[in-house]
């Protein structure tokens, strides 16, 4: 017989439903699942033993193998190498900051197809769509994780492999999963989702989850040299991403944050800041200026230096404009902003 996923909430309670189980203990199961990181292949007294021999029978609660951990020598990052049933490769990242905050950077899919230049799952190509059970699957690993370590996982963000909007559906059952309060129950406000700019999924997504926040992969404002950078861009370009920000600000009263990767002699001369406030003006948006992380040893492309990079954001202060550097973790191990393919954990 096949098994439910335990990340099925209609398929569990339709399944404990027709073995005629006590709805509240049946709920029990889920508890301990989702909030207190337990194992249905362990025991507890908090679950009758004939109804956890029903749930070790019928559900299936295993999507993802760990294949491998890298922990960084110099922050509180740690890259998870995770296979797929199938033999597809992926990455997620555990962040852990020095205030004591930990979150977590999950994958959507394995690979990518949209191929923007300084991105290293680009370089891979797609595989494939992961399924919602597989996103779930990576939280729970890391719950279990942080159990060990007596911490606990706050903020999620769909920032690893793959461009989220490109698996829509599954995305979005994913963001109910992690906000539901009969499973992972993040609050709203503690859950990211990232893309490179699929406008018309962009506000899909905000009439959907006006409360989860956004951010969009900018990067530059000028038309030529993003549609170099990002090829999405041909597709979506500036004109068209600021007039969806300025339709989701209307939806919704959270900032989509501007991620900007700050790349030397490119992107930063006095002619970007000028475009890139422009681009904000009556935007409900901030900026998160970000260091580039080298991909590989052919990179064509440098970050800035500390001094050019508060230069940078000193200039947009002055405009009015909310911004923040984004200090990466795990770079020492491949795992900061940009860095995620699989053949470099294997």
């Amino acid at each position: 017989m096949t098994k439910v996923s335990i990340h099925n909430l209609n398929e569990f309670n339709a399944l404990f439903k027709r073995l005629k189980q006590d709805p509240n203990q049946v709920r029990k199961i889920r508890t301990l699942f989702y909030k207190q990181a337990f194992s249905l292949e362990k025991g507890t007294r908090r679950i009758p033993d004939e109804l956890l021999a029903l749930a070790q029978e019928n559900l299936e609660t295993n999507f993802l193998t760990l294949e491998k951990r890298m922990d960084s020598k110099v922050d509180g990052a740690t890259k998870l190498l995770f296979k797929t049933h199938d033999g597809y490769y992926i990455e997620a990242v555990i962040l852990r900051i020095a205030t004591g905050r930990v979150s977590l950077c999950i994958s959507s899919q394995a690979g990518c197809k949209f191929g923007c230049a300084f991105c290293a799952t680009g370089a891979m190509g797609f595989k494939r769509n992961l399924t919602v059970s597989e996103i779930a699957d990576q939280v729970i690993h890391v719950q279990r994780i942080l159990k060990v370590e007596e911490k606990s996982l706050r903020n999620i963000v769909f920032m690893g492999m793959g461009e989220p909007f490109d698996n829509f559906d599954v995305v979005c059952e994913s963001v109910k999963l992690l906000n539901g309060s009969e499973s992972f129950n993040l609050a709203s406000n503690n859950i990211m989702v990232s893309t490179c700019g699929l406008a018309d999924k962009m506000l899909k997504f905000a009439t959907l989850f006006p409360d989860v926040n956004m951010a969009l992969s900018l990067h530059s404002i000028q038309k030529d040299y993003r549609d170099e950078i990002m090829p999405v861009n041909r597709a979506y370009n500036i004109c068209k991403l600021k007039e969806v920000l300025t339709e989701i600000g209307e939806i919704s009263s959270r900032p989509v944050m501007l991620e900007y990767l700050v790349f030397k002699d490119l992107n930063n001369s006095a002619e970007d800041v000028t475009e890139l406030i422009k681009f904000c003006e009556d935007l409900n948006v901030r900026i998160n200026l970000i260091s580039y992380n080298r991909t590989s040893s052919e990179d064509r492309f440098q970050g800035v230096s500390e001094d050019e990079m508060f230069e940078f954001k000193s200039c947009l202060e002055k405009a009015g404009l909310t911004v923040t550097i984004r200090y990466s973790l795990g770079e020492d191990i491949a795992a900061a902003c940009g860095q995620l393919a699989s053949d470099n954990c294997q």
